[in-house]
């Protein structure tokens, strides 16, 4: 991997490498401390980034991951950020909801997500999220929807195949989700003549990846023309850890960040993309705190124990389902890739609540406001740089290889920005296409 940043920024990620490694007290006391309400709004906007960047509020043109030609002719297909896709579902029990009596029991074919707002209030909150969270089989670690329930993406054409948000790269039991893709590919390939670039954007960044890294090498070689991504989560995202104890920072009223909270509860994705444990300079290592509360401290080692604590046993049981897993393992792609990120941004890794997260259901969703000191550390306002420029550790592996890898840092662009445009349509441009006017 070949990496093109602004001056210093290789120093700027060797300097972040070893902040990274200060303990609780040692943040209290450095220049990464960050209080008041400059603090608590970007905590805020993290989440509001998490959940809507390059989905619901980036790219709200685009329902879903779709085929585009670019202008010389290269074929993409995108993956659009995390709740980007748009979700459909049919709803068939032979019998009430013993828990929620009051729930339906037939429905055809209606709009699941993006959820609509009576759907979040009241006891239309509880059937929607009876409906749209996912089971976990705790002894063959598999997933499945609700009893009676069919979700997927919108049917149709290419511009018109998401992805089920609510999965990682672990899928429900039965899916075909990674074959109707290749399937998908495999026809356009054929079509035009032309392979395809793949891209994601935010978490589709990490769903792309997925996808990529589901096939082998030789498939990949063969209809693949380069893997791009912009402002990638690889290693995570604070806005994860943080989402059980406050919600998705995506809300009006109270009400709503108690949905919230209650929805990322059961939606697997939320921890496959947690900050990803390990040692190293792309992981959170185990002196690196997350959260801390009065008697305790929180790595990413410690997200299970922080779920219990707070009475989450299912949670945590997902949560676990998640660990090691293709995004901990990393392997390299190996055909050519290009990374754009951001950094020099404020990014909000570190939050001490005055109180102990308990099992009391009352103490739950806190807001952003219950955290009374953070810390920051380089990232593009969702990712920090070890997340963001996590492709660089394909370097040598690509190297050998003999393809590319190329990242592009770009001080303070924020999570979604466009600074990396004019560099992205120069990597375009370099790319042996002839245009053709294929388009579903």
């Amino acid at each position: 991997c070949r990496t093109v940043m602004a001056a210093m920024s290789f120093l700027l990620l060797l300097v972040f490498v070893a902040a990274n490694e200060a303990s609780v007290t040692e943040r209290e006391d450095d220049a990464r401390e960050w209080k008041g309400a400059e603090a608590v709004a970007a905590l805020q906007k993290m989440q509001h980034d998490f959940y809507t960047s390059g989905g619901q509020g980036a790219h709200k043109h685009r329902s879903n991951a779709y085929h585009e030609v670019h202008a010389n002719g290269c074929n993409i297909i995108h993956f659009t950020g995390y709740t980007a896709s748009h979700l459909y579902a049919n709803l068939s029990r032979a019998k009430k909801d013993e828990k929620y009596p009051f729930c339906p029991t037939e429905k055809e074919n209606f709009p699941i997500w993006p959820v609509g707002e009576d759907q979040k209030q009241g006891e239309n909150a509880l059937c929607f999220i009876e409906n749209f969270g996912v089971r976990l089989d705790p002894t063959t670690k598999t997933y499945d929807n609700a009893l009676g329930i069919n979700i997927s993406v919108k049917e149709g054409s290419l511009s018109g195949f998401g992805y089920d948000w609510r999965f990682g790269a672990k899928l429900p039991s039965g899916s075909t989700y990674n074959e109707d893709v290749k399937t998908l590919i495999e026809d356009l390939v054929e079509k035009t003549k032309q392979k395809v670039v793949l891209q994601g954007a935010s978490g589709g960044s990490a769903k792309s990846y997925a996808f990529l890294m589901s096939q082998p090498l030789e498939w990949r070689k063969k209809y693949l023309r380069a893997y791009i991504t912009t402002s990638p989560v690889y290693g995570g995202s604070y806005g994860g850890v943080i989402q059980p104890i406050m919600g998705f920072g995506h809300y009006k009223t109270k009400g709503e960040q108690i949905f919230l909270r209650n929805l990322s509860l059961v939606v697997p994705s939320v921890y496959w993309l947690m900050n990803e444990p390990g040692e190293g300079p792309f992981y959170y290592n185990k002196s690196q705190v997350l959260i801390s509360t009065p008697s305790k401290n929180y790595t990413a080692y410690d997200i299970k124990e922080m779920l219990l604590d707070m009475g989450l046993e299912e949670t945590a049981q997902i949560y676990e389902t998640e660990l090691g897993d293709l995004l901990d393992k990393f392997p390299p792609p190996l055909i050519d890739t290009y990374t754009f990120y951001g950094y020099g941004v404020k990014t909000i890794q570190y939050c001490h609540f005055p109180q102990d997260l308990t099992k009391e259901k009352s103490q739950y969703p806190m807001n952003p406001d219950s955290c009374t000191s953070f810390a920051y550390d380089d990232g593009d306002s969702v990712g920090t740089l070890k997340s963001t420029s996590r492709g660089i550790a394909w370097e040598d592996a690509h190297k050998e290889a003999g393809v590319e890898c190329k990242n592009f840092g770009y001080k303070n662009m924020h999570h979604g920005g466009t600074n990396y445009k004019p560099d992205y349509d120069k990597v375009m441009s370099t790319m042996d296409c002839s245009y053709n006017a294929y388009m579903d």
